[in-house]
């Protein structure tokens, strides 16, 4: 039998029932499946219908993620900072609100807030290895090339198959003034994504570069 999600998006799904009826752990349940699926407009939905009628900090949350990752970075900002409001102690919870605003503001390219919270969220759980990456990226932002480089190393220790992290590297190391070192890291970064054409033109660049003596700063990319 043909499964009836391949034939109907959740959006169809959701509104096609009559949501008044369902009663909060079905709507909660629908939510979760919604950002599981990456069904962000249909998250927001279903988050907004439940914080009517109930004013749970994890619905807060799940309306803060779908508003997020719809780009609609200002409103996620004010959820998020509601969830502080409601969070009374460190847990699970608290660390995600932390990261996702340490996220939120990097991508404003508000640095110094972005720091601030990657660092209350590092507080909490200091090992979290997608925070390690995000928190080089940011110190690659800033031009802080040290610590760059010690976090991508760190993200590296256990995804040596980042191309992104050796990227990342890369670059913080060229303007660290260590030329073999980056283009080694460059080198990693081709193993693992050999057709990469953004990084065969950063290495053809690079070459031209240390030929002609020339200390031109090193690009960026996206996190």
């Amino acid at each position: 039998m043909e499964n009836i999600s391949s034939q109907y998006s959740l959006d169809d799904l959701f509104a096609s029932i009559d949501h008044v009826s369902l009663n909060d752990r079905l709507l909660e349940w629908a939510g979760i499946l919604a950002l599981e699926n990456k069904e962000w407009p249909v998250a927001e939905k279903i988050f907004i219908l439940l914080l009517e009628r109930r004013q749970k900090v994890l619905d807060l949350v799940g309306l803060a993620k779908s508003l997020r990752m719809q780009e609609k970075l200002k409103e996620a900002e004010e959820c998020y900072l509601e969830c502080l409001d409601k969070i009374k102690k460190p847990c699970s919870l608290l660390f995600i609100v932390y990261k996702a605003l340490g996220e939120i503001y990097l991508l404003n390219n508000n640095l110094s807030q972005a720091e601030e919270f990657y660092n209350k969220a590092s507080t909490i759980n200091p090992k979290c290895k997608s925070l390690l990456f995000a928190r080089a990226f940011l110190f690659l932002k800033d031009k802080n090339y040290k610590e760059a480089e010690k976090y991508f190393q760190a993200y590296l220790e256990s995804h040596i198959q980042s191309s992104k992290a050796w990227l990342g590297l890369a670059v913080a190391r060229k303007n660290l003034g260590d030329r073999e070192l980056a283009k080694a890291c460059l080198k990693k970064c081709l193993d693992f994504n050999p057709k990469n054409l953004q990084v065969l033109k950063l290495e053809q660049k690079w070459e031209e570069e240390f030929l002609n003596g020339s200390l031109s700063p090193a690009f960026s990319f996206s996190a």
